[in-house]
C-alpha cells in the first residue's frame, strides 16, 4: 500500500458556515477621503516607470532588435498550448486555450494590465486563423507575426518609438527576438511535419501561435505595469465579451437599446484607465497636479530643514507643530508615494527626539546629545526618494506632450483593429467600424479615428469628472436652452493631435463576418437556469482549464457528471435563494475537503501558473454571487479548478461521455494515473535548477495568496481554509528546499477516485427525479 503523503494530513476545524456578502454600497466620501482621492492623481503614473528622454536612452545604448535564439529566465518560458478541433478534412475549427492561461509577463512575476482585453487579443488570433488547413494556418500566422515584428528593423517606427520609452528595454529586447524566432522557428516545423506527421505539425503550430501571443504581449504599452492598488483591470472582461459573442452568433435587428449596449461592450474590452495612466495625458489636462506636487515638496523640503535644526535644541514645541504639519501633509493633493512615505519617515524620526526629550536624568541626556546628530542627518537623507519623485513628475510633464501623441493612439487604433478581427459583425452594426468601402476608405478612416477620440474624451471625462465643468446658460437665454459642457482648454489641442497621429496608421479592414464564433460556444462556459425545470441549469461548454493545461485538459470525472452536479445539489431546494445558499455552502465543504489538501501536490508548472490562487478567485466568486446563474456557473468553474479535477496528459477524445455513464467509464483513471506518475517524477528527479524553480513557484502562489487575501475578509471559513493552504505550501516549499521530496504523492489518486464515487452517486440520485424520455 502507498504511504499517504505528510501533506495529506488534515487539520480538524469548526464546520464551516459564513458566507461571503456583496460589498455595501459605496456611501458618501468624507472630506478625508477626497483629499486622499485628489493626492492620488499624482500618484496615477507609477513611480517605477521613470523614464529618461527616449532619444537619449536609444543614442546611448544602440539598441537593435533582431529575431534570434535568446537564454531567457526561467519564469519566460511560454507554457501555453493551445488544442485545436479539426473538420474532417483537418481545417481549423476551434482553437481552445482557457481563458486562465496567460503568456509570461514581461514585468517577471507581476503580471500587469493588459490595454487591450486578453481575451480579445487570443480572440482576434482565433478568427484569422479558423477555417484553415495547418499549412494555411502558418501561411497566415507567419504573416501576423511578419506585420506584427516590422517595427524591429526599422527605428523610425512609432512602435520603435513606443519601445524607446520603456524603462525596461535591455530585458525586453531578448523577450521579443526569442519569441519571432520561435514563431518562425516552429512555422516552418510544421510546414516540415505537415506531410509525414500531421500530429506533430498541429503541436508545432499550437506552439506558434503560442509563441505569437507571447510575442503580442511583450509589444510595448500592450501590457502595463499594475496600478498602485496592485489588482488588475480585467474585472466584468468576460461579461462584455460573452455579450459581444451572443451577437456575433446571433445576429439580429438593433433597436438603439441594444447597440448601444453593444459598443459599450467593445470599448469595455479595452482599459482606459491603463492607456491613460501611461500616456502621462494627465499631467497636461490638469496642470495643478504638477504643481500640487512641487508644492507638496517644498513644504516637506521646508519641514526637513526647520525639524533637522530643531534636533540641536532642546524645545519640543517647534518638533510637535513641525509633526502636526506633517501628518496633514501625507494627505495633502500632489503627494506622491515618495513623497508620502518621506513625510512618514520623519515623523518617526521627530517621535524619536520627542521620547528621548521626555527621559529624565544625566544618562537620558547624554544619549540625546549623542543622536542629535544622526537624527538631523537622517532627516535630510529621508527626502532624497522625495525629491527623485518631484523631479520625476517634471521631467514626465515635459516629456508628455510627445508620449501622449505616440500612446494614445497606437494603443486606440490596436484595440479598434483587434475587435474588427474578432468581433466584425458587432463592430460593422454599431458603426463602431465601418465596413470597407473601396469609393471612400479615406472617410472611412478618418470616421475610425473620431471614434477612438470621442470615446478617449468620455473616458477622460469619467476619470477627471471635475475638470470638465458644465457652463449654464446665460439668464437671458431660453429656458429650454441646454447646459453646455466645457472640457479643459489643454485637451482641446492634444485630441487634435491625438487625431492627426491616428492618421498615420494603416486604415482598418473589417472582415464580412466571424464564423470563429460558432466554436466559441463549445469551449466557453454558459449555464442558463430554467425556473422549475428539470434540470434546472442548461449547460453549454465548458469551464476554462487550469494554466498550465493545454486546451481544456482532461478530466478526472467525466464534464458530463460534473455538469450535472449543480442540479443535484439544488433538486430539493424550494426557491432560488436557497439553491443559491446550497452552492455557496457546497463550496465552502470543498474547500475543506480531502481534494482541497491537495494543493500543494499540483504540478508544478500549474502552482506557478497561479492555479491555486485561481482556486480560491472562482471559491469568492461563487460565495459573492448574487443569482442563482451566476452561482452556478462559478460554482463548475470552482470545480473544475480543484487539485486533480483537470490533468494534462491522456487524450482528448472525451471516452465518448454520457451523462448516464456508469462510475467507471466517467472516471478518467488512466490520465489522472499518469498525472500522478509525472507529478512523481518532477519531485524525485528534478535537476538542482529544476529545484530552484519549483520552490520560487511554490514560495510565490503563497505570496500571491497572501496579498489577494487582504480583500477576503471576514468570512473565518474562507480565511480558514487560505491559511491550511498556505501551511501546505510552506511545508512543500521546506521539503523541496530540503531535497525531501519522495513519496509524497500517495493517495492523489484514491482522494480523487473517492470524490468521483461521491460525486457520481449525487447525480445518479439526482437523476432518477428526472422525466422518463418518451419512447420513440
Amino acid at each position: 500500500m502507498e504511504k499517504k503523503s505528510k501533506l495529506l494530513t488534515k487539520k480538524k476545524s469548526d464546520a464551516p458556515t459564513a458566507i461571503l456578502t456583496p460589498p455595501p454600497k459605496s456611501a458618501a466620501l468624507t472630506p478625508q477621503q477626497q483629499s486622499q482621492r485628489k493626492r492620488k492623481r499624482a500618484q496615477s503614473i507609477p513611480d517605477h516607470l521613470s523614464v529618461p528622454d527616449p532619444k537619449k536612452v536609444m543614442g546611448a545604448q544602440h539598441i537593435t532588435l533582431v529575431p534570434g535564439a535568446r537564454v531567457l529566465p526561467l519564469g519566460a518560458k511560454v507554457k501555453v498550448k493551445p488544442q485545436f478541433d479539426l473538420t474532417h478534412d483537418g481545417r481549423i475549427d476551434g482553437i481552445h486555450l482557457s481563458s486562465l492561461q496567460r503568456t509570461p509577463s514581461p514585468f517577471g512575476k507581476a503580471m500587469g494590465d493588459h490595454t487591450v482585453a486578453w481575451q480579445a487579443v487570443v480572440d482576434s488570433v482565433r478568427a484569422m486563423l479558423h477555417g484553415k488547413s495547418i499549412p494555411e494556418a502558418v501561411g497566415a500566422l507567419r504573416a501576423m507575426q511578419l506585420e506584427a515584428q516590422a517595427w524591429m528593423s526599422n527605428s523610425d517606427s512609432l512602435e520603435f518609438a513606443l519601445f524607446s520609452r520603456l524603462n525596461d528595454t535591455i530585458t525586453r529586447a531578448p523577450r521579443l527576438e526569442n519569441a519571432a524566432f520561435e514563431v518562425e522557428a516552429l512555422c516552418q516545423a510544421a510546414l516540415n511535419n505537415a506531410a509525414a506527421d500531421p500530429a506533430k505539425a498541429v503541436g508545432n503550430l499550437a506552439d506558434a501561435i503560442a509563441q505569437h501571443l507571447a510575442y503580442l504581449n511583450y509589444l510595448p504599452f500592450a501590457t502595463v505595469p499594475a496600478s498602485q492598488g496592485g489588482r488588475s483591470t480585467g474585472v466584468n472582461e468576460g461579461l462584455y465579451r460573452k455579450r459581444l459573442l451572443a451577437f456575433e452568433r446571433e445576429g439580429g435587428a438593433l433597436g438603439e437599446d441594444q447597440r448601444a449596449l453593444l459598443e459599450q461592450a467593445l470599448w469595455k474590452l479595452f482599459s482606459f484607465d491603463a492607456a491613460i495612466r501611461e500616456s502621462h495625458i494627465a499631467l497636461l489636462i490638469d496642470p495643478t497636479i504638477a504643481q500640487a506636487t512641487v508644492d507638496a515638496w517644498a513644504e516637506l523640503e521646508s519641514c526637513a530643514n526647520e525639524l533637522s535644526a530643531a534636533m540641536y535644541g532642546d524645545d519640543s514645541n517647534p518638533v510637535n507643530q513641525l509633526n502636526t504639519q506633517l501628518a496633514k501633509l501625507k494627505n495633502k493633493a500632489g503627494t506622491t508615494q515618495a513623497i508620502f512615505d518621506a513625510a512618514g519617515e520623519l515623523i518617526k524620526t521627530a517621535d524619536r527626539y520627542l521620547d528621548m526629550r521626555s527621559e529624565t536624568g544625566l544618562e537620558a541626556a547624554k544619549a540625546l546629545d549623542a543622536a542629535r546628530s544622526t537624527m538631523a542627518e537622517r532627516i535630510l537623507t529621508d527626502i532624497v526618494p522625495a525629491k527623485a519623485s518631484v523631479d520625476l513628475i517634471k521631467e514626465r510633464l515635459a516629456n508628455a506632450p510627445e508620449r501622449v501623441a505616440e500612446v494614445l493612439p497606437y494603443l486606440l487604433h490596436d484595440h479598434q483593429r483587434r475587435m474588427a478581427a474578432a468581433y466584425a459583425r458587432s463592430v460593422s452594426e454599431t458603426g463602431f467600424l465601418y465596413p470597407d468601402d473601396q469609393d471612400n476608405r479615406r472617410a472611412e478612416h478618418e470616421a475610425a479615428a473620431d471614434s477612438a477620440v470621442d470615446a478617449l474624451k468620455a473616458a477622460l471625462k469619467e476619470s477627471f469628472p471635475d475638470l470638465f465643468t458644465v457652463r449654464m446658460p446665460n439668464s437671458s437665454d431660453s429656458d429650454t436652452e441646454e447646459a453646455e459642457e466645457d472640457e479643459p482648454q489643454a485637451l482641446k489641442g492634444l485630441l487634435d493631435k491625438i487625431k492627426e497621429s491616428y492618421l498615420t496608421l494603416s486604415r482598418i479592414v473589417v472582415p464580412e463576418s466571424s464564423p470563429w464564433v460558432v466554436s466559441a460556444a463549445r469551449s466557453e462556459l454558459i449555464v442558463t437556469y430554467v425556473q422549475g425545470g428539470r434540470p434546472a441549469f442548461i449547460v453549454n461548454g465548458r469551464a476554462p482549464a487550469p494554466s498550465g493545461v493545454a486546451g481544456q485538459g482532461n478530466h478526472s470525472t467525466a464534464w458530463a457528471i460534473e455538469q450535472q452536479h449543480p442540479d443535484a445539489l439544488i433538486s430539493k431546494a424550494t426557491s432560488v435563494d436557497e439553491a443559491v445558499g446550497i452552492l455557496k455552502q457546497a463550496v465552502i465543504g470543498d474547500l475543506g475537503s480531502p481534494v482541497m489538501e491537495l494543493d500543494a501536490l499540483l504540478p508544478f508548472a500549474q502552482i506557478e501558473g497561479g492555479q491555486v490562487l485561481d482556486i480560491y478567485k472562482a471559491a469568492v466568486a461563487v460565495l459573492k454571487a448574487m443569482d442563482v446563474e451566476e452561482a452556478a456557473t462559478a460554482y463548475l468553474k470552482f470545480r473544475n479548478l480543484l487539485p486533480y479535477a483537470t490533468v494534462d496528459p491522456g487524450d482528448r477524445t472525451g471516452h465518448n461521455e454520457r451523462k448516464d455513464g456508469d462510475v467507471k467509464v466517467t472516471f478518467d483513471g488512466k490520465a489522472l494515473q499518469e498525472a500522478v506518475e509525472l507529478k512523481n517524477e518532477e519531485l524525485t528527479k528534478p535537476t538542482d535548477e529544476e529545484r530552484n524553480d519549483h520552490l520560487a513557484s511554490v514560495r510565490a502562489a503563497v505570496e500571491a495568496l497572501d496579498a489577494e487575501a487582504q480583500t477576503w475578509k471576514d468570512n473565518p471559513p474562507l480565511d480558514k481554509a487560505v491559511l491550511y493552504t498556505k501551511e501546505r505550501l510552506s511545508a512543500m516549499a521546506q521539503l523541496v528546499a530540503k531535497k525531501e521530496t519522495a513519496n509524497l504523492t500517495g493517495g492523489i489518486y484514491q482522494i480523487r477516485q473517492k470524490e468521483h464515487v461521491r460525486v457520481w452517486e449525487q447525480v445518479q440520485e439526482y437523476r432518477q427525479t428526472l422525466p422518463t424520455p418518451p419512447v420513440k
